[in-house]
């Protein structure tokens, strides 16, 4: 006796077939080969896709397809979408490298003013084109090194004057000194102190700048501090400071 299995309209089906065996068409036989086969046809029919079950040749085939990676001309011109806006993929290229010039001259240069020497190069196509570079390089490099220093301001150099008065005085212990030249410069930057046509120059009194005005010669001041201390030639009131740091900075301008 053998048995086939075949897919029929409504499912797989048993079926038996009579052979050449002796003793196979026996009922007992038969019954339990029917019973064997029933069994297999219900485990064929739990695998089948139908009941949501792949076969082991489709699960290996879609494995497969996932792991295919796309080649990098899909991925570059795949857009994405950027702030609601689809914009293309670009995939960033090296930057062209420049052929090497030719002809090259390098000279080490003493820089004025400094201990260094400056390293300067220069390249052309040929050895005139080189040389032209490097001397245009070097001239630059002095210009820049040789250049005279900016002006400062007048308040910055008033605050430089200040504090050289200031560390003379700290050092002496004269705190007497710090405030006056504290008081010198705050009239110098309210713009108390000038100069009249015979040299001599005048300070107007931060409290009373309409009423009261001295009038200051040398270190000579007729203010009531100098006077108490006419007889001290070291004895600089907050007046002659003040005058003192005005001449400072004129002379330093018409230089």
């Amino acid at each position: 006796m053998a048995a086939h299995i075949y897919e029929g309209g409504d499912g797989p089906r048993c079926a038996l077939s009579t052979s050449s065996l002796a003793g196979d068409t026996a009922p007992g036989r038969t019954v339990e080969c029917a019973a064997r086969f029933e069994a297999l046809a219900g485990m064929q029919k739990k695998m089948s896709p139908e009941n949501g079950q792949c076969s082991q040749g489709t699960l290996a085939g879609n494995t497969q397809r996932n792991r295919k990676e796309k080649p990098m001309s899909t991925i570059a011109q795949t857009p994405q979408v950027v702030n609601g806006h689809t914009v293309p993929t670009t995939i960033p290229q090296a930057p062209a490298l420049l052929p090497e010039a030719p002809c090259s001259i390098t000279m080490r240069v003493p820089m004025p003013g400094y201990a260094d020497h400056a390293l300067i190069t220069g390249r052309g196509q040929t050895g005139a084109e080189a040389a032209a570079q490097w001397q245009g390089s070097r001239d630059a490099m002095l210009a820049v090194v040789t250049a005279p220093a900016p002006l400062l301001s007048r308040t910055q150099r008033l605050s430089l004057f200040l504090a050289c008065g200031l560390e003379k005085a700290l050092a002496a212990q004269d705190t007497g000194r710090v405030q006056r030249l504290l008081k010198a410069a705050a009239l110098v930057l309210a713009g108390c102190v000038s100069q009249e046509s015979d040299g001599a120059y005048v300070v107007r009194s931060q409290t009373e700048p309409e009423k009261t005005v001295y009038r200051v010669v040398g270190h000579a001041c007729t203010c009531q501090d100098a006077t108490r201390h006419a007889d001290e030639s070291s004895f600089w009131c907050k007046h002659a400071l003040s005058v003192l740091f005005v001449a400072k900075l004129d002379l330093q301008e018409q230089e």
